[in-house]
């Protein structure tokens, strides 16, 4: 009888234990899996070629079995991909979604476009009570304002005049930047 020979391969492992987390109540991950009700389908439960030929192409050493689109949804070939660590982080049952721009998304998603760390964005959330908008655009707002201050201090510089001085008689006589400026400048001549 001739064998697949490929019983020693990570995605023979990863067959098994897609089996295994299915129909193995001493499995450590059984009750995610079998517990809940998720099955394999019967072409892949019966024959690991089967399996590898439904999933071969995309398969890479770094990729992953990810149930998608449907993460509650029965190990087969519709709803079956390889994914990306991160792929498959965003697609967990425990993922908690957010509030921002109009749409759902999830924290890491949220970092991914303002790129705001996630610790910031955690900690504004979770200890500051801020929503996901809040927090991400008072990060916006911050990035922008550094800017501004990094602009304001090369104009300063350029003209030889003292960046402290500027804003401080800014902030004591209530008056703009411009202003402020002009008045060391006439100083100046």
């Amino acid at each position: 009888m001739k064998t697949h020979g490929m019983s020693k391969t990570r995605i023979y492992r990863i067959w098994r234990n897609m089996i295994n987390r299915c129909y193995n109540k001493n499995n450590y991950d059984y009750n995610n899996y079998g517990g809940k009700g998720v099955k394999v389908c019967e072409r892949w439960l019966i024959k690991f070629d089967d399996f590898y030929t439904d999933t071969k192409e995309g398969y890479s050493d770094d990729l992953t079995l990810d149930r998608f689109p449907d993460k509650n949804g029965n190990y087969e070939p519709s709803n079956c991909r390889w994914a990306t660590p991160k792929e498959q982080a965003n697609n967990r049952n425990s993922n908690v979604f957010y509030d921002y721009n109009g749409s759902k998304m999830q924290l890491g998603e949220i970092c991914d476009l303002t790129g705001i760390s996630y610790s910031k964005l955690e900690t504004r959330i979770r200890i500051l009570g801020m929503t996901a908008q809040q927090a991400a655009d008072i990060g916006s707002s911050l990035k922008k304002r550094k800017e501004v201050t990094n602009s304001m201090k090369y104009e300063v510089s350029k003209l030889g005049l003292n960046y402290r001085s500027v804003t401080q008689r800014m902030y004591d006589k209530k008056i703009t930047f411009e202003d402020s400026v002009n008045y060391y400048l006439q100083k100046i001549k």
